[in-house]
């Protein structure tokens, strides 16, 4: 007999189940892992650009470079314009040591030499440095060399100026500016030279535009001015280090002007007792130190004494002493010329006999040449190599090598 239907839905062959009816949820498709996972790589890449885009630093190579490689330096070349109009153009060793000219307040130019921390400065004009002590007879001075009182050029010689320390202060600068040009930036020129100008905290810095990065100038609104390098050679450093050696091989002699020697009185002489054989020329001096100046306890000092008889010249005589740095100190050196005045005063009929004396001294400076020069001898960058020394540059900075 015949099944009688029931009202159910027929079976689903081979499963048993009834069909699917509209009313029935279908199942969902599971979509690949790979679909997924490939998605979620993209979103995350996209993220990752977009970071990147945000927080990625600006080039800040070009100024980085450049005061690293000034520091680097075996020397520093460069001028520099103070705001009282002073100027500064020499080279600097690694050790504070430098050599080259310095222009006082009335553009006049004088040699100068800086050993152990200690600025000389040649006479060879006939000009001392403005403002300097008044006692200075630069005719006795001439073609010497000073240091101590060195009047308006003091500035100059108060500089850090070694490689390192002007680094150092670039570096500073450099830290505290957000914004530096890139090397892509259109930049400016200085002197011919290619270069990306950047506004610090302290003044504008401009270094080349092209590799190898350096430091091209430096405009300084609180204390140098404007400061302008040049480029740093092997032959440079070499003839710097010739000129530092000679200069400060004719420091034997150098004055020291921040000592003031002035002649209070003058010991009397009873000229017919000496007159034939000499007179001695004794005078008491009051010594004065500059403001601010440290000075050792004694120095070696230099008197010179011209003297007349009732206006005859009456001979000369010098001396060379240690003395006292302070206070009142006395030097006296014998007139072996003092007979010649004396005779023609007394063929004069009335004799007066006056004694008319003129003693200028000075104190020499503290300084020991030879010691130094070897020692400059020794810092040479050719030195280890005994003079045979070959250079590559690197980033714009001479390395030696044998």
């Amino acid at each position: 007999m015949d099944e009688q239907s029931t009202g159910a839905a027929p079976e689903n062959p081979g499963t048993g189940a009834p069909p699917p009816t509209d009313s029935t949820p279908q199942p969902r498709k599971r979509r690949g892992r790979r679909t997924i996972l490939i998605a979620a790589a993209v979103v995350a890449l996209l993220v990752a650009g977009v970071t990147t885009w945000l927080v990625w630093p600006p080039d800040r190579s070009p100024f980085e470079q450049a005061v690293a490689g000034l520091a680097a330096q075996p020397m520093v070349d460069y001028t520099a314009s103070l705001p009282n109009t002073t100027r500064f153009a020499g080279r600097v060793t690694r050790e504070g040591d430098a050599v080259g000219w310095l222009t006082d307040v009335s553009a006049a130019k004088y040699p100068f030499v800086t050993v152990h921390g200690q600025t000389f400065v040649r006479m060879d004009g006939s000009l001392a440095p403005s403002s300097t002590l008044s006692f200075i007879d630069t005719g006795l001075l001439h073609g010497r060399w000073i240091t101590g009182d060195i009047g308006d050029l003091a500035a100059l010689a108060k500089q850090e100026v070694t490689p390192a320390a002007i680094a150092g202060k670039l570096r500073d600068e450099v830290a505290r500016t957000a914004d530096l040009p890139t090397p892509g930036d259109d930049g400016t020129t200085v002197d011919n030279v290619a270069v990306l100008k950047a506004d610090t905290p302290d003044g504008t810095l401009y270094v080349a535009r092209s590799q190898p990065y350096r430091v091209v100038r430096w405009v300084d609104r609180k204390a140098l001015g404007t400061v302008d390098f040049a480029t740093v050679t092997a032959d440079g450093v070499d003839k710097a280090y010739d000129e530092l050696e000679t200069d400060v091989g004719q420091l034997g002699n150098a004055v020291d002007t921040g000592l003031t020697f002035k002649a209070d009185s003058y010991d009397d002489n009873n000229f017919t007792a000496c007159a034939a054989t000499g007179c001695a020329m004794t005078v008491h001096f009051s010594v004065t130190p500059m403001p601010g100046a440290t000075v050792p306890a004694e120095v070696t000092a230099t008197m010179t004494v011209n003297a007349k008889i009732d206006d005859a010249a009456a001979g000369s005589c010098s001396v060379t002493a240690k003395v006292a740095t302070q206070g009142l100190t006395t030097l006296s050196c014998v007139d072996t010329g003092m007979n010649a005045g004396y005779q023609q005063a007394i063929g004069s009929g009335v004799p007066t006999l006056t004694e008319l004396a003129k003693a200028t001294a000075y104190a020499l400076a503290t300084v020991d040449p030879t010691a130094e020069g070897k020692r400059l001898k020794s810092l040479r960058p050719d030195h280890a190599c005994g003079g045979t020394t070959t250079f590559t540059t690197a980033n714009g900075t001479p390395t030696p090598h044998c």
